[in-house]
């Protein structure tokens, strides 16, 4: 493998976690929205939480 196929492959990679990153901003921003409407928090499933869905 060449330089440049990895760095190819690092830039994919980090672009990809982005995505992933913005899509879970967008998705925690949503459902503050949807509690402000609904007056309160929304139940989780069982053994879940906000934290627990963030990719670390």
């Amino acid at each position: 493998m060449d330089f440049l196929t990895l760095l190819d492959g690092r830039v994919n990679l980090f672009n990809y976690e982005r995505e992933l990153y913005d899509s879970q901003a967008e998705y925690m921003m949503k459902l503050a929205q949807l509690e402000a409407l609904v007056g309160g928090e929304l139940p989780w499933p069982a053994g879940q939480t906000p934290a627990s869905t963030a990719v670390k």
